[in-house]
């Protein structure tokens, strides 16, 4: 990026970052722009000054800074993935370019490890300092738990395990505040981000850790925590979880929704739609250790 760019873009003020960030489609090759922007904003959540209070992210906030992260990681671990997938190439390309594969490998390698250390430091150092209700905290520790999963899909040896110690300390850490066992409120059994650490945090004992009880206890007592949740909401949420279709094997479609019952919050459809994917990885799990 020419430096006179550079320098432009690190003078703007944090209400401009956030509507710079704001209309930047969410996958598009200006991904780097978007993580540019939410990177600055993070950085501007300590106080300015003595006595000033932090500008902590807001939700909106926090969810572009997992987006912007999110796409350029995501680009580069599926290029990894392609990179040592062996059976996704000939054989006349695999004998003749193998050498040049491996170092464009490393090469991915080495950016992946340099994205996911800069998100870990600005979760430690910049957003976590700052934080205030345990929603934040287990976003932020959630957040650190996967980049730390997605380092030991790729790091080796003693590297990949402290990756993954270190990814099982802050998924840990964030079921600990989610439950409210530390000095903050538990999240509610239905709440998106603390099913989304349960999603993670259980893929990571499945896939990384190879622990396929553990992975499916969690998984469960999460699904289930929440199922129940839902059947004490009332008439109106019951009715409605036929959306996410806990008891019978095909989703009804929302089309199919009584019209006369007003939309639910944003919160629950995000909800059912973690529960269906944890329904879902409980039956393809149970299937392959059968």
């Amino acid at each position: 990026m020419p430096n006179h760019f550079c320098c432009a873009l690190n003078a703007l003020s944090r209400p401009v970052l956030i509507a710079a960030a704001q209309s930047h489609p969410r996958v598009t090759l200006a991904s780097f722009l978007l993580q540019f922007y939410m990177r600055k904003i993070a950085l501007m959540v300590a106080p300015a000054s003595e006595g000033a209070e932090p500008q902590r992210l807001s939700r909106d906030e926090r969810s572009y800074l997992s987006v912007a992260y999110k796409n350029v990681v995501g680009l580069r671990r599926a290029a990894w993935r392609v990179l040592n997938a062996p059976d996704k190439l000939d054989a006349a390309t695999e004998s003749s370019m193998e050498s040049q594969l491996q170092n464009y490998a490393r090469v991915v390698e080495s950016e992946l490890n340099v994205l996911c250390d800069d998100i870990v430091d600005l979760i430690s150092n910049a957003l976590i300092p700052h934080a205030d209700e345990t929603e934040e905290f287990v976003f932020y520790q959630k957040m650190a738990g996967d980049y730390f999963r997605y380092k030991a899909e790729f790091l080796r040896d003693e590297s990949r395990d402290a990756a993954v110690a270190s990814s099982k300390e802050w998924y840990s850490k964030a079921l600990t505040q989610a439950n409210g066992e530390g000095d903050k409120a538990a999240l509610a059994s239905t709440d998106p981000i603390r099913l989304g650490l349960i999603l993670n945090y259980s893929v990571f004992m499945y896939e990384i850790e190879g622990d396929h009880t553990a992975a499916c206890e969690v998984a469960k007592k999460g699904f289930d925590g929440a199922v129940e949740e839902l059947e004490s909401l009332g008439e109106e949420v019951r009715t409605r979880r036929s959306y996410v279709n806990v008891k019978q094997p095909n989703p009804s479609p929302r089309s199919s929704l009584p019209t006369s019952l007003p939309p639910l919050p944003q919160a629950y459809k995000d909800a059912t739609l973690i529960m269906q994917l944890l329904r879902d990885n409980l039956a393809l799990w149970s299937s392959k250790d059968e």
